[in-house]
């Protein structure tokens, strides 16, 4: 379980009532196994009829949840078995479960061998549940300030399969091989599986796509030669549409998906490198941008389709297609990256540096745009004059070209930018966003920073005398401060902040840019925030550690340390000319052996070597302790310290020993306090 980065303890509480049973499990972010691999047989259908099933959708393809083992399935199993044919179904205290094998329902023809798959209850997942958990853990993972990178052994590996395999058509677009685990590829299973549409509005769509992918050359028809060509190793990519909310209305987007099991119970995307990550994190990206005060977005067209797979490995990129049941199955090859194999943003990316690397030197202006500007398939770069970003744009353009790139839907916060470039972006018409804002319900007022604005744009739109098809891009749009006022020479400083409650930490930067006259400008560059462990917030079962306001004071100071590193980083901006502000209070504690100005340096020296060399010490003056017994004060008289020494030593690193007055001894009260 070496990928897995977390352990959880899981509790199954059976229907009859009985103590839970408690267990530990490793969290994996997926299994790769699909189960069953297909849609099984009618026959198999009988079985709801018969037993209560402790899964009735076991027939539906679907992930893995959760895995048990041995010390587990025997408190579950109740007395009971029955056979069909080859399957077998077994009594627990969720109901039946059914393992075993069976045919798929799918015919096999003279181009189809008859694929089994194991069958069990327990295994099923449903989509919209994926889904979920997939956003759930997005919204996360935002929260989560960039970390370093490193690179793996097998990062190394996937990356020389790249550098080996890179070539460049004449037209001058990139061709690269699959970065391959040969040990895992050998173990690829069955995996033809056909599907027909029922839904002919769907069927119609996905008859476009997948002409307008052949068109652009971007899979090809298998000639019955290729076909009948016998490979060690064929993998079919299964694929299906679903529907997606657009500006224009419902739009297909087909998902191709390596990561279903063959029959052996491996994946395409088991057997191909991930490669290392080279996506930079959007909150890097979003605050570069905004040092620019010209900017434009673009979107690179199609972008995974333009980088093409060599001809040796497009036999792991296969596909059928039949837009009905009734007509034979044609099988193609897809030509080109596929999104949704593992590896596709790493080769897309890597080939994007390739390109910089290639062809840099001859449009220096969008080499750096690139490298550093790119997030997934849309570029959001500029400039501090017009003149500058203009050239930008064009560089940028010239440069993608050389590599078979081209870009669209190109958005700007100055017309001039667009010229000759027309927008595809626009806000709709007025009467969509009307009836947006009207469905805010805020009966309470609570919502009122944010329902205040939408007033204004209501009321700007009344005052504008807008229709309610016309198109609100045209006419005014929601302007919000993004740009940090920064001129090239102009000193920043960067601000972060921290604190911490029983419920949350968070943490922020801002931006200050200094202006003519002393003054200066603010802006937010970024912040996080965490809630604080659940453990914290429940009656403890169990002696533990207490989650003190302190602790949490300085986790959030470590996010703010952590948020100032990359902004420093990002905006490469000084340390000199960065601050981190919290009101977080620790005490360190150091024991010596006696009372002595030895004991003490010694002490000093250890506290030195863990937190740094201090520029002020402040102490009480030893015979003062506010509070302290008579007997300890007796022992403070007779200790042997010279502070005299102490202060010299203390001279030689800078620094500066300060005593609290004799007769005031409140003024310890601070660290005495957190000493409580």
């Amino acid at each position: 379980m070496d990928s897995a980065r977390h352990r959880a303890t899981i509790y199954i509480i059976e229907p009859s009532g009985d103590s839970p049973i408690k267990t530990g499990a490793f969290v994996l972010r997926s299994f790769g196994i699909i189960t069953p691999s297909a849609m099984p047989g009618p026959k198999l259908f009988l079985l709801k009829r018969k037993l209560l099933l402790a899964d009735p959708t076991f027939h539906r393809p679907g992930r893995i949840d959760v895995v048990i083992g041995a010390d587990i399935y025997h408190h579950i199993t109740r007395t009971g078995t029955r056979r069909f044919g080859q399957l077998v179904a077994q009594n627990t205290s969720f109901g039946w479960t059914v393992m075993g094998s069976a045919h798929s329902k799918q015919a096999s023809d003279a181009h189809q061998s008859i694929q089994t798959h194991a069958v069990s209850a327990c295994a099923t997942s449903d989509l919209s549940h994926e889904e979920l958990l997939t956003l759930v853990q997005r919204f996360w993972d935002l929260e989560e300030v960039p970390l370093a990178r490193r690179i793996s052994t097998a990062d190394q590996e996937c990356e020389a399969i790249y550098a080996r395999g890179v070539r460049r058509e004449t037209s001058g677009r990139y061709v690269v091989r699959l970065p391959l685990k040969l040990e895992r590829a050998a173990l690829l299973g069955d995996s033809l599986l056909a599907r027909s549409l029922a839904d002919l509005t769907l069927l119609e769509s996905y008859q476009e796509f997948m002409e307008e992918y052949v068109r652009l050359g971007h899979m090809r028809l298998l000639t019955e030669s290729e076909f009948q060509e016998n490979r060690s190793t064929v993998y079919y990519v299964p694929h299906h549409g679903i529907w997606q909310r657009s500006d224009s209305g419902p739009k297909l987007r087909v998902v191709f998906n390596a990561s279903r099991a063959t029959s052996s119970g491996v994946s395409l995307k088991d057997t191909l490198h991930a490669g290392p990550k080279l996506l930079g994190h959007i909150s890097t990206i979003l605050t570069r941008w905004r040092r620019h005060r010209y900017v434009f977005c673009a979107d690179v067209q199609k972008m995974f389709r333009q980088v093409l797979i060599d001809d040796r490995d497009i036999h792991l990129q296969h596909i059928v297609w039949s837009p009905t049941a009734g007509l034979p199955l044609q099988h193609y090859a897809l030509r080109t990256v596929t999104y949704g194999t593992a590896c596709a943003p790493y080769l897309v990316l890597r080939t994007m540096k390739q390109l910089s690397d290639d062809e840099g030197e001859k449009f220096p202006l969008a080499r750096e745009v690139l490298q550093q500007d790119l997030y997934m398939d849309d570029f959001l770069s500029g400039g501090h004059d017009l003149d500058t970003t203009g050239n930008i744009r064009d560089q940028l353009i010239g440069l993608l070209a050389a590599g078979g790139f081209h870009l669209h839907k190109w958005v700007a916060n100055n017309p001039a930018l667009l010229e000759e470039i027309p927008p595809t972006i626009d806000s709709g018409p007025a009467g969509t966003a009307l009836a947006e804002l009207a469905g805010i319900f805020d009966p309470v007022g609570w919502l009122t920073p944010l329902t205040l604005v939408a007033k204004l744009l209501i009321q700007d739109m009344w005052r504008a005398k807008l229709n309610w098809d016309e198109d609100l891009s045209k006419t005014m749009g929601l302007t919000i401060s993004c740009w940090i006022s920064h001129f090239p020479g102009q000193e920043l400083q960067l601000h972060a902040f921290s604190d911490a409650s029983h419920r949350a930490l968070a943490a922020v930067v801002y931006c200050r840019a200094a202006e003519d006259g002393g003054r200066g400008f603010t802006i937010i560059i970024g912040a996080k925030s965490k809630p604080t462990s659940i453990k914290s917030l429940m009656p403890a079962s169990e002696k533990r550690a207490r989650m003190t306001i302190p602790r949490l004071e300085l986790r959030a100071t470590l996010i703010a340390a952590q948020l100032l590193r990359n902004a420093t980083a990002t905006l490469s901006v000084p340390l000199t000319s960065c601050h981190l502000w919290s009101n977080s209070q620790a005490v360190h504690l150091e024991l010596v052996s006696n009372l002595t100005s030895a004991s003490f340096l010694e002490a000093f020296t250890r506290f030195v070597g863990r937190r740094g060399t201090p520029a002020e010490v402040w102490s009480d003056n030893g015979t003062n302790f506010r509070g302290a017994a008579l007997e300890l004060r007796r022992l403070l008289r007779e200790t042997e310290i010279d502070w005299g020494v102490v202060e010299g030593e203390l001279a030689k690193d800078e620094t500066s020993w300060k005593f609290i007055p004799p007769s005031a001894p409140n003024f310890g009260g601070l660290w005495e306090a957190g000493v409580k």
